[in-house]
């Protein structure tokens, strides 16, 4: 991608601009990606592809809280996302563990993420918070 360049640096200089993101300080003066890098889900390989298949056929492409059937896509608020119970920030080492994931819809991954923030930087009582409001079992039947 071809950088452009950017004059509304205090200093008058001209550096280059890869993306903007306006919650994300420039960086040796490059602004930040706006998405981060760094996820480890972030590059889309096959890899996360085949991990996150595997968690939305092992819950049955439905929400493990609120029991909605699935979409595949990304702005559907029943889109599928794969959430770890215990953040892999926190845990990097539960990242590839499917047994740390479950399947949501938009809205309850949006809820748990309230939580995650609520609650971080203990990973413990975030699964806790989290697996308290779990609606339905793997096995499809309503949990507790």
């Amino acid at each position: 991608m071809a950088a452009r360049p950017v004059s509304n640096l205090p200093s008058g200089e001209r550096l280059p601009l890869i993306h903007h993101h306006p919650l994300r300080p420039c960086q040796a003066g490059v602004a930040a990606h706006p998405r981060d890098m760094s996820h480890p889900f972030a590059s889309g390989a096959k890899k996360v592809r085949r991990f996150r298949e595997g968690v939305l056929t092992r819950d049955g492409w439905q929400c493990r809280i609120c029991a909605t059937l699935l979409t595949d896509g990304a702005s559907h608020e029943r889109s599928a996302v794969v959430d770890h119970i215990r953040p892999h920030r926190l845990r990097p080492d539960l990242t590839w563990d499917e047994g740390n994931c479950w399947a949501l819809c938009r809205g309850c991954h949006a809820d748990m993420q309230g939580i995650e923030k609520r609650l971080s930087p203990d990973a413990d009582a975030i699964a806790a918070a989290k697996l308290r409001r779990r609606g339905i079992g793997q096995d499809g039947w309503p949990v507790g």
